[in-house]
Protein backbone atom coordinates (compact mmCIF):
# COMPACT_ATOMS: atom_id res chain seq x y z
CA UNK A 1 0.00 0.00 0.00
CA UNK A 2 1.66 3.31 -0.99
CA UNK A 3 2.18 5.55 2.11
CA UNK A 4 -0.23 8.29 0.50
CA UNK A 5 -2.94 6.05 0.58
CA UNK A 6 -2.70 4.81 4.43
CA UNK A 7 -5.94 7.18 6.38
CA UNK A 8 -3.82 7.99 9.29
CA UNK A 9 -6.07 10.71 10.28
CA UNK A 10 -8.39 7.53 10.94
CA UNK A 11 -5.81 5.40 12.51
CA UNK A 12 -4.82 7.97 15.01
CA UNK A 13 -8.70 8.97 16.15
CA UNK A 14 -9.49 5.18 16.35
CA UNK A 15 -9.61 4.07 20.02
CA UNK A 16 -8.26 0.15 19.30
CA UNK A 17 -5.58 2.04 17.76
CA UNK A 18 -4.69 3.71 21.17
CA UNK A 19 -5.61 0.77 23.24
CA UNK A 20 -2.95 -1.70 21.31
CA UNK A 21 -0.17 0.91 21.41
CA UNK A 22 -0.63 1.64 24.83
CA UNK A 23 -0.93 -2.29 26.10
CA UNK A 24 1.99 -2.65 23.70
CA UNK A 25 4.15 0.20 25.34
CA UNK A 26 3.12 -1.23 29.14
CA UNK A 27 4.27 -4.74 28.02
CA UNK A 28 7.10 -3.54 26.63
CA UNK A 29 8.16 -1.48 29.45
CA UNK A 30 7.35 -3.94 32.43
CA UNK A 31 9.47 -7.21 30.24
CA UNK A 32 12.93 -4.92 29.52
CA UNK A 33 12.52 -3.06 33.14
CA UNK A 34 12.66 -6.47 34.32
CA UNK A 35 15.16 -7.84 31.82
CA UNK A 36 17.53 -5.35 32.32
CA UNK A 37 17.09 -4.19 36.16
CA UNK A 38 15.95 -7.22 38.03
CA UNK A 39 19.32 -9.17 37.98
CA UNK A 40 21.21 -5.95 39.15
CA UNK A 41 18.98 -5.48 41.79
CA UNK A 42 18.69 -8.96 43.24
CA UNK A 43 22.56 -9.30 43.34
CA UNK A 44 23.77 -5.94 44.47
CA UNK A 45 20.67 -4.83 46.83
CA UNK A 46 18.97 -7.82 48.06
CA UNK A 47 22.97 -9.65 48.00
CA UNK A 48 21.46 -13.02 46.33
CA UNK A 49 23.68 -15.21 45.00
CA UNK A 50 23.51 -15.66 41.15
CA UNK A 51 21.80 -18.90 41.61
CA UNK A 52 18.99 -17.53 43.41
CA UNK A 53 18.84 -14.97 41.59
CA UNK A 54 18.36 -17.26 39.01
CA UNK A 55 15.02 -18.79 40.67
CA UNK A 56 13.24 -15.67 41.35
CA UNK A 57 13.78 -13.92 37.86
CA UNK A 58 12.37 -17.33 36.28
CA UNK A 59 9.32 -16.66 38.84
CA UNK A 60 9.00 -13.03 37.71
CA UNK A 61 8.61 -14.58 34.35
CA UNK A 62 6.46 -17.45 35.13
CA UNK A 63 3.91 -15.23 37.11
CA UNK A 64 4.16 -12.89 33.27
CA UNK A 65 3.04 -15.51 31.54
CA UNK A 66 0.56 -16.70 34.03
CA UNK A 67 -1.24 -13.18 33.78
CA UNK A 68 -1.23 -13.11 30.58
CA UNK A 69 -3.31 -16.21 30.12
CA UNK A 70 -5.84 -14.93 32.59
CA UNK A 71 -6.08 -11.62 31.14
CA UNK A 72 -6.36 -13.51 27.91
CA UNK A 73 -8.95 -15.66 28.75
CA UNK A 74 -10.67 -12.66 30.79
CA UNK A 75 -10.85 -10.47 27.32
CA UNK A 76 -12.48 -13.35 25.51
CA UNK A 77 -15.69 -14.09 28.40
CA UNK A 78 -15.90 -9.91 28.28
CA UNK A 79 -16.59 -10.33 25.06
CA UNK A 80 -18.70 -13.75 24.79
CA UNK A 81 -21.02 -12.09 27.15
CA UNK A 82 -21.14 -8.67 25.41
CA UNK A 83 -20.08 -6.57 28.08
CA UNK A 84 -17.62 -4.59 25.62
CA UNK A 85 -17.18 -4.49 21.73
CA UNK A 86 -14.11 -5.34 19.97
CA UNK A 87 -14.66 -2.28 17.80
Amino acid sequence: VPAENIPWCAILRCKAAWACWIGHTVYSWNFYTLLTQLPSYLSLLLHLSPDEAGWIMSLAYLLMLATSIFAGILADKILANNLMSST
